[in-house]
């Protein structure tokens, strides 16, 4: 009866925790103030130096044990006798309780804080045609003398020659340079880790993720190398705290563009390049054809070599699937665009250059 009892307790508690959440979330000043700046930091700094120095992710453990163990209940579910089922279902509501509240404290909270716009101060307008014009034939131009100063060629293709535990070293630059010029949160100590199942998230679309029970970077090690820096620097920018993903994104585009590393300057440029210019070829396809004409030949192969990869693991079946869930995932977590939030950077880049034109 008491085993029961603690399973009953823990689904009731499921309830209370979402009516929580419901009030708290437009409490966005006291996130910001008394989680996200304070509880949360002490939290995941002290989850990296617990797991940061195991060379494996414990994240993709967990969560496969975790699996098993759901899907065992699920499988029980189907086969169980009748007296068995209530107990099962309760189990299931129980679990969901646990990993709910332990994401909440531990990272979840981070969704409901004050928008960066407003830490940074800037303004958070919709950006007119002209604008996005402008930001991408700068941002070309940026990329392109880039490209140019490492490979002292028009028509060659970046290849950074680090290797990937050399980047996520790497990554400590540009985020010591921003939190001394923007007043981020200190990136000590660090915790970023290719993760073992790269190859699923290839064919499921994603580059990494932020496992938020041991706060542990994940990334994709099948992406290409020139974005590694890019999308290490945007999954360590949830492991501060900030989970929107545009806000990840724009985030990754300044620690890049701020670090001493030519190729992580390169990265941060040609990432914010491309969703400009997706953008534009989903507003003005014309223009699109126009501005693209100003990219240099090797900016060009790189891109090719992005098609060719997400080509390779191209998944009619699985990636449409698991995309619809993520995008009712971050819709249910104050991420009203979805899975469309990646591209908002493109408004939060234009709204910030509008203030700093010469970033």
């Amino acid at each position: 009866m008491k085993y029961k009892k603690r399973h009953i307790i823990l689904s009731l508690f499921l309830i209370v925790q979402i009516l929580i959440i419901k009030l708290i979330k437009n409490k966005t000043l006291f996130i910001e103030n008394d989680y996200s700046k304070s509880i949360y930091l002490y939290i995941s700094k002290t989850l990296r130096y617990i797991f940061g120095w195991v060379p494996f992710s414990v994240g993709d453990i967990l969560y496969t044990i975790l699996s098993i163990y759901l899907l065992t209940l699920i499988f029980k579910l189907f086969y169980c006798r009748l007296r068995f089922f209530k107990l099962i279902i309760l189990k299931l509501f129980a679990t969901f309780s646990v990993v709910f509240f332990i994401f909440n404290i531990f990272w979840g909270l981070n969704y409901y804080r004050l928008p960066l716009n407003e830490q940074l101060g800037f303004s958070n307008n919709n950006y007119t045609e002209e604008q996005l014009i402008t930001i991408t034939k700068k941002l070309i131009l940026k990329t392109n003398a880039l490209q140019e100063e490492i490979t002292n060629s028009k028509h060659l293709p970046v290849v950074i020659p680090h290797s990937t535990k050399d980047v996520f070293l790497r990554t400590k630059s540009g985020f010591a340079a921003i939190h001394e010029k923007y007043d981020f949160p200190e990136y000590i100590p660090p915790s970023v880790k290719t993760s073992i199942y790269s190859t699923v998230l290839s064919y499921m679309g994603f580059s990494g993720y932020l496992n938020p029970f041991t706060n542990e970077a994940q990334v994709n090690y099948n992406i290409p190398i020139v974005s590694m820096p890019s999308t290490t620097s945007h999954e360590i920018a949830h492991q501060l705290g900030y989970a929107a993903e545009n806000e990840a994104n724009f985030i990754s585009f300044l620690a890049c563009t701020h670090s001493e590393d030519i190729f992580f300057q390169f990265s941060g440029y040609y990432m914010a390049m491309r969703y400009c210019i997706s953008n534009l070829y989903r507003n003005n396809p014309e223009a699109y054809d126009e501005i693209k004409k100003h990219l240099n030949v090797g900016v060009i192969e790189n891109m090719k070599i992005h098609r060719e990869m997400n080509k390779k693991y191209d998944n009619d079946l699985l990636e449409p699937f698991i995309k619809d869930i993520y995008n009712g995932y971050l819709k249910a977590n104050n991420q009203k665009n979805g899975i469309k939030s990646y591209s908002v950077m493109v408004k939060t880049l234009i709204n910030y250059h509008e203030k700093n034109p010469n970033f």
